[in-house]
């Protein structure tokens, strides 16, 4: 797959992510939170928790399993990127936290919650 079209599929699975988390009555409050450190595909709001998501798709079966993609350095960079979110976004800073990993593939969406 070249870059362009991994690209596309990217944004097509954060699109359905979205979507996915508003009918889960998440109300989205960034995507793709930048700096650089890193990104964040999707912060969402439920309740009183902070939900950062990462999210992956795949148009075929690859072998890995969805939480094999959370490798030491990248579970760091979410954990930076939440402070820099929290020194952005203060009115987030008594919200619990939530790391998350939406895995997209084909039709099948699965949402691992607090994982670490």
């Amino acid at each position: 797959m070249n870059r362009e079209t991994s690209h596309q599929q990217g944004k097509d699975g954060e699109g359905k992510a979205v979507e996915y988390l508003q009918k889960q009555q998440h109300r989205i409050v960034k995507t793709n939170f930048r700096n650089r450190i890193g990104e964040i595909d999707i912060i969402s709001v439920k309740k009183q928790k902070l939900y950062l998501v990462e999210v992956k798709t795949w148009n075929s079966y690859t072998g890995f399993e969805p939480l094999e993609t959370f490798s030491k350095s990248k579970i760091v960079k979410m954990r930076k990127l939440a402070e820099v979110f929290l020194c952005v976004q203060p009115s987030y800073r008594n919200y619990f936290i939530s790391f998350c990993l939406l895995s997209i593939r084909k039709h099948k969406i699965e949402f691992y919650t607090d994982l670490f």
